[in-house]
């Protein structure tokens, strides 16, 4: 087994989560986004990561690789057995990836300065309602007492979120002290502490990639 990832990529760093999780250690193939090798283009993946390559087959796209891991090595298992549950999983899930990391990338790379108070309140508005469902745990993890792939989606964004902060304008909003709960303790979580990385090194490799004045006010 071989996974094909890149340190700052929030998609990449959600398979590795749940790759600890399973206890598994693959062989892993560090991609430079702005040099991807030959190798990886011709997986026809398109040059994304992450990729998972096993038993002679390629699988792309972060969810559908967590989701396969979880049904191929059953031991821990990360998403709900009851089908309501599995399908409010697949929601959040689902809810990440086309909303809360799309706003994100927009924000950080792609948004002209005018555009940037906007995405920042679009953000914070999915944050309220991340916060509000929140709110309601019954335990510590997002779907209750057991950690799930939802917990393994949306941890690095919040990991990350130093960077949109520091270089975007970006500010929490003060009143979301569930989710901030719930990232405390889910941060804790050995699998979680075991593929992470500081502030500090998120700060600086994006620093180099972005090449714009620190902004501090926030932005409501």
């Amino acid at each position: 087994m071989k996974l094909y990832t890149s340190i700052l990529c929030p998609y990449a760093h959600r398979a590795r989560i749940t790759l600890a999780e399973k206890g598994l250690d693959p062989e892993q193939v560090e991609v430079d986004p702005r040099n991807k090798p030959a190798e990886l283009v011709a997986l026809g993946a398109f040059g994304k990561v992450p990729v998972l390559a096993i038993q002679g087959r390629m699988i792309s796209e972060s969810a559908v690789i967590c989701e396969f891991l979880d049904e191929i090595f059953k031991l821990s298992p990360l998403m709900p057995s009851e089908p309501t549950q599995r399908a409010e999983a697949r929601m959040w899930i689902r809810f990440a990836d086309t909303r809360l990391y799309p706003h994100t990338q927009q924000l950080l790379y792609a948004a002209p300065a005018a555009e940037r108070p906007r995405l920042v309140r679009e953000l914070q508005d999915d944050l309220s309602s991340m916060d509000e469902f929140v709110s309601r745990l019954q335990g510590p993890y997002w779907l209750g007492e057991r950690f799930s792939l939802v917990d393994a989606t949306m941890l690095p964004w919040f990991e990350q979120c130093i960077v949109i902060e520091r270089y975007r304008g970006f500010a929490w909003p003060e009143h979301l002290t569930a989710l901030r709960r719930w990232y405390a303790r889910a941060a804790e979580r050995p699998s979680v502490r075991a593929v992470g990385q500081s502030p500090e090194f998120y700060e600086r490799a994006y620093g180099a990639l972005i090449s714009v004045p620190m902004l501090t006010a926030a932005s409501k």
